[in-house]
């Protein structure tokens, strides 16, 4: 496929039509391997071109191939379609119909922390909770966000010594640093460790 190519090199626009121009013009039956195989690259090109039908596109094939290899891929590429367009509710919906199982392993930390992201912002703590416990430990991207989500919950939950020690290993991430000192002090206050308050505030 030369439209397999293009969408590789990204280009979703020119693969979308090389596809589309396969499928028109290619005898085979609905259930020929090439013939699946280009109406799932189409749908997800429209979706990589934020198109208005690939919802829509995508949707049908899942209908259409109900045992599909692609089904589970699809339905983590809409999740992150719905949360990179900040409509939690509708990646929520998608996420939750997958397993950890489901998910491609290079993915795998993505779709925690989105899963607990998108349950955080609809403030659905217990399941925000759980997916960031996920990755919380994770050395990629999505390892220190979750561990901070994850310790802002268990601060929220009063569970106070969770939050500490959670924030503690936050303290020389560039983009934490100036915030967790304030839960730290907030916390030492909470347990009555008025020492540590002294000790810790000023700095």
């Amino acid at each position: 496929f030369r439209a397999e190519d293009l969408f590789e090199k990204e280009q979703y626009s020119a693969a979308r039509n090389e596809f589309r121009l396969f499928l028109n013009n290619y005898t085979g039956t609905k259930d020929d391997p090439y013939v699946i195989k280009a109406f799932y690259y189409e749908g997800i090109s429209a979706l990589e071109l934020f198109s208005n039908d690939a919802i829509d596109l995508l949707e049908k094939f899942n209908r259409d191939y109900p045992e599909s290899i692609y089904k589970n891929d699809i339905s983590f590429r809409i999740g992150r379609y719905y949360y990179q367009k900040k409509d939690y509710d509708k990646a929520i919906e998608y996420f939750d119909a997958l397993d950890k199982s489901d998910v491609e392993a290079s993915n795998v930390d993505e779709f925690h922390f989105k899963l607990g992201y998108a349950n955080f912002h609809e403030k659905r703590y217990p399941a925000a909770k759980s997916a960031f416990f996920e990755v919380k430990e994770s050395t990629s991207q999505y390892g220190a966000p979750s561990l901070y989500y994850y310790s802002h919950i268990c601060y929220l939950d009063s569970s106070y010594q969770s939050a500490l020690e959670g924030f503690e290993r936050l303290m020389n991430d560039n983009r934490f640093k100036t915030v967790v000192p304030y839960y730290i002090t907030q916390i030492y206050h909470m347990q009555g460790k008025y020492e540590d308050v002294i000790r810790f505030a000023p700095s």
